[in-house]
């Protein structure tokens, strides 16, 4: 498995090597966790999705965050 996906965003399976984005996904989970709805707005191309595939989305699956 590559760690560089080129235009590709990361997804979970790729979360080992999706770092540096800690302040970030500290936030946006956060939000997704204390608001009813919460929206990611950012210029094409900064990273949303990987940010989501490969950072919240895991944590979110953990089982501390299961209720």
């Amino acid at each position: 498995m590559e760690p560089y996906r080129g235009l590709q965003p990361y997804t979970e399976e790729y979360e080992e090597f999706f770092f540096g984005r800690d302040a970030e996904k500290a936030i946006l989970l956060d939000k997704i966790l204390s608001e009813k709805l919460s929206l990611l707005f950012a210029a094409t191309g900064v990273g949303k999705s990987s940010l989501l595939q490969a950072a919240v989305m895991p944590e979110l699956k953990r089982p501390t965050h299961e209720n």
